[in-house]
């Protein structure tokens, strides 16, 4: 069975986001999904393993994800999907890679979120939406 690590670390509503569809691809999904959020986050995740991270106290700089990575054994998982894309996550993501796991990052378009704000020369086209992002390079990576 393939194991498959996926990162998200703030933001409420794009972890709700994420919980919605991570819920729906376990149920249908051989592979066996987890997730790497903050603590609190937890109750949002029904259908998957969840890690919690304490990014304030013990999990807090580069000592404190080192230790994140021993606490989670990142050695077990097949592959990582980071649809955070910090600098955070970002460091985590080169020490997968360094282990030898596959990691996929998710675009979240935001130069096309700029062109569509900016006050001159809008550039009006219709985004894909987040939950969409998120089903993509889930199904992508599996």
């Amino acid at each position: 069975m393939k194991r498959v690590l996926v990162i998200r670390f703030s933001a409420l509503g794009d972890v709700a986001m994420l919980a919605a569809v991570l819920n729906g691809i376990a149920l249908t999904s051989d592979t066996e999904i987890a997730v790497l959020s903050r603590q609190q986050m937890a109750p949002l995740f029904t259908g998957v393993r969840f890690y919690g991270a304490n990014l304030k106290g013990r999990h807090k700089g580069i000592k404190g994800l080192n230790m994140l990575l021993q606490d989670i054994d990142y050695k077990q998982f097949d592959a990582v999907i980071d649809c955070h894309n910090v600098l955070r996550s970002r460091y985590l993501d080169m020490r997968f890679r360094l282990a030898g796991k596959r990691v996929t990052i998710m675009t979240k378009a935001r130069f096309a979120k700029w062109w569509l704000t900016c006050r001159w020369n809008k550039h009006k086209k219709a985004l894909v939406p987040m939950p969409d992002r998120y089903r993509q390079t889930i199904v992508k990576t599996l």
